[in-house]
């Protein structure tokens, strides 16, 4: 049977682990105590506890964001982005697994490699494009973004597997 030691090296490991677990989660902490601040308070002092907890702040944010408005273009945002490229690229991945060929693995090898460019490099042409088809700040502009953006990703991953 074997015995586990507990020794300085687990100790030591262990002591680390919670070093960086509370420098993970102090920041969190700060958020949170900021939050129920009032204004002065966090002015004055951003690392002491709220002398009178108030949960006002939460009220006035959702009122000035249109909280329930940015929810809901969020879940508009994102239910048609996943759908949207989760079907077309499917479709790509399983037309060109099903057809083996010269042309096939061409393009599933031009796919993947258009992964290598960064998203840095794109991203100013991109824009140039989506305003001159007036796509800036309209929601299908974005969902149309994300669908060119993630489809040759997704489509080489699915095709990979």
């Amino acid at each position: 049977m074997r015995t586990s030691r507990y020794g300085a090296g687990k100790l030591a490991l262990e002591l680390l682990l919670v070093i960086f677990a509370s420098l993970t989660l102090y920041p969190i902490f700060l958020i949170l105590i900021n939050s129920v601040k009032t204004y002065p308070e966090v002015m004055k002092s951003l690392v002491s506890m709220p002398n009178e907890p108030t949960l006002e702040n939460f009220s006035k944010v959702w009122v000035l964001m249109n909280y329930p408005r940015a929810f809901l273009n969020s879940l508009l945002v994102t239910v048609s982005s996943v759908i949207g490229v989760l079907l077309a690229s499917s479709a790509a991945a399983y037309r060109l697994v099903r057809s083996p060929g010269k042309i096939s693995r061409f393009i599933f090898y031009f796919v993947l490699s258009s992964l290598v460019i960064p998203f840095q490099i794109i991203m100013v042409p991109a824009l140039k494009v989506a305003k001159d088809f007036h796509l800036v700040n309209t929601l299908h502009g974005l969902v149309f973004m994300y669908w060119g953006f993630w489809f040759l990703a997704l489509c080489s991953c699915i095709t990979a597997l």
